[in-house]
C-alpha cells in the first residue's frame, strides 16, 4: 500500500501540496488530473524524491510504501521500491546506447547477467524497441522515447510506478501497448499513480483526483 498522509510541498516562491492524505491497495491505477501547474508532477516528483534532492522545495509529511518510510531512502536507492518516468523524456537519459538505459537499475541490484540479458530483450520486444538497442536514446522520435521509458519501468519491474504523462506524443498501437502494460501491470498488483490528461487513461483508471 501507498500512503501519503498530510504531505505537504511548497516552493520559495509558492505553496502547491497542502496535507495531502492518500492511499492506494496493491492493483490499483489512480490518475491525477488538473491544471498544468497544480502539482500533479511535483507530487509524483515528492513521492519519488526528485523532489528535495534534485529540485529544491520544501517537503512535510509522510510516505509510506509497504512499511517503508520512502523519505528516508537515498534517492539513488528508490529504484529497489519504485519506477518514475518524467514528463521530459530527454533528462532521464543519461547512456550513449538504449540497451545500457535498459540495463543500468537491473545491473545496480546485482541481477544476473543472463536475466539482465532476458529482461532487456523481452522490454525491448513488448515496446517495439528491439532494433533500436544499439541506438542512441536521444535519436528515438518524442514516441519512442515514452515507450523507453516505459519498457526501463518494465524490466525493472517494481511493485509502483510513477508516469508523468505516459501518453505524451504515442498514438495508434503505441498507446494500446501502453494500456495493455498498464492493465497487465494492475493485474500483478502493482500500483500505478499517473499524471495524465489523455481520455483514454483516465477512463480504465480505479481513481481520478483533481489536483486543481
Amino acid at each position: 500500500m501507498l500512503i501519503l498522509n498530510k504531505l505537504s510541498v511548497s516552493y520559495p516562491e509558492l505553496s502547491v501540496i497542502n496535507a495531502l492524505c492518500l492511499q492506494l491497495e496493491p492493483g490499483t491505477i489512480c490518475v491525477l488530473t488538473g491544471a498544468n501547474g497544480c502539482g500533479k508532477s511535483t507530487l509524483l516528483s515528492a513521492i519519488s524524491g526528485v523532489i528535495p534532492e534534485h529540485i529544491t522545495a520544501t517537503v512535510s509529511g509522510e510516505i509510506q510504501y509497504q512499511g517503508t518510510d520512502l523519505r528516508k531512502v537515498a534517492l539513488n536507492e528508490k529504484f529497489h521500491y519504485l519506477w518514475h518516468a518524467g514528463s521530459d523524456a530527454d533528462s532521464q537519459f543519461f547512456f550513449p546506447t538504449c540497451e545500457a538505459e535498459l540495463a543500468f537499475a537491473l545491473e545496480n541490484k546485482g541481477i544476473a547477467p543472463q536475466e539482465i540479458k532476458d529482461r532487456i530483450s523481452n522490454a525491448a520486444a513488448y515496446f517495439g524497441l528491439s532494433d533500436y538497442l544499439q541506438s542512441s536514446p536521444l535519436s528515438l522520435s518524442g514516441g519512442q522515447k515514452r515507450l523507453l521509458l516505459c519498457a526501463i519501468g518494465k524490466a525493472l519491474n517494481p511493485s509502483l510506478y510513477l508516469l508523468d504523462e505516459p501518453a505524451s506524443g504515442l498514438s495508434g498501437n503505441s498507446l494500446i501497448l501502453l494500456c495493455n502494460w498498464l492493465n497487465e501491470l494492475k493485474e500483478q498488483g502493482a500500483i500505478m499513480l499517473i499524471a495524465e490528461h489523455n481520455p483514454q487513461l483516465i477512463a480504465m483508471a480505479d481513481r481520478v483526483i483533481n489536483l486543481s
